[in-house]
Parts: structure tokens; C-alpha cells; sequence
């Protein structure tokens, strides 16, 4: 209880936020799961095309957290280096897929090979820097 007085009246530095990646194929419903997550509300149209960073803040264990939260556009293979920059920003990832298109759920396992080869790749330059 102390610490969220002294963090509000700025004694305490704010944590950073956690910051998370939804991705999928699109058309899946990243957007749609992700808006009403966040405003409990359901919205049915959407652009597929855009790429959008929702913030969202919520109290767990009397301590404040705060999400950034980055709905990609749904990802296809030309667009290979904006999603491997992605990655590199987000520390938590969330895989998307349609329970009625199997190939939205076989890509999941893509996803989560470049998810793991880009966080190993990560690794590699920060050790490589630090020595």
C-alpha cells in the first residue's frame, strides 16, 4: 500500500510497461479479442491492414500494471522485417488462430519458431556486446 502512495506522488520510478505482441493470420480475431479485453465491449468491423498499440493499466496484488499492447496487422511473408523488429520490442507474445482454419493454427508453430530463433538471436548480441 506504501509503495502505490510514494509511485504516485513519484518517489518510486514507474515500472516499465509489459509489452505484448498479438499475432495470427488475418482475419482471426486478434483485433476482435484484443478490443474487448481491453474495453469490454464487442466491435464487429475492423481494418484488417492496420497495425495499432493499445495501452491498458490493471491492478493485480494492490500494485498497478500497465500493458502496451501491439495489434499486428496480420502478418504474410514479405513483411518479415517489420515483424522481426516487433519481436525483438515485445516481451510477452500472444499466437491468435481460428478454430474453424486449420493453416491459421499450423502457423502458429512458425510463429512460434521465429518467436524463439529471434529471442535466441537476441541472447547472442547481448552476450556478444557485454563481453
Amino acid at each position: 500500500m506504501t509503495s502505490t502512495l510514494y509511485n504516485k506522488i513519484g518517489l518510486i520510478p514507474k515500472q516499465k510497461p509489459i509489452k505484448v505482441m498479438i499475432m495470427g493470420q488475418p482475419g482471426v480475431g486478434k483485433t476482435a479479442l484484443l478490443v474487448r479485453f481491453v474495453t469490454k465491449k464487442f466491435i464487429g468491423d475492423y481494418d484488417p491492414n492496420l497495425e495499432k498499440m493499445y495501452t491498458y493499466q490493471v491492478s493485480m496484488e494492490s500494485e498497478m500494471v500497465n500493458f502496451e499492447i501491439l495489434d499486428t496487422a496480420g502478418y504474410v511473408q514479405d513483411k518479415s522485417c517489420n515483424l522481426e523488429m516487433n519481436m525483438r520490442w515485445a516481451d510477452v507474445f500472444i499466437l491468435v488462430y481460428s478454430i474453424t482454419d486449420k493453416c491459421s493454427f499450423d502457423d502458429c508453430s512458425r510463429l512460434k519458431f521465429l518467436i524463439n530463433y529471434n529471442k535466441k538471436k537476441r541472447r547472442l548480441s547481448t552476450k556478444v556486446r557485454n563481453m
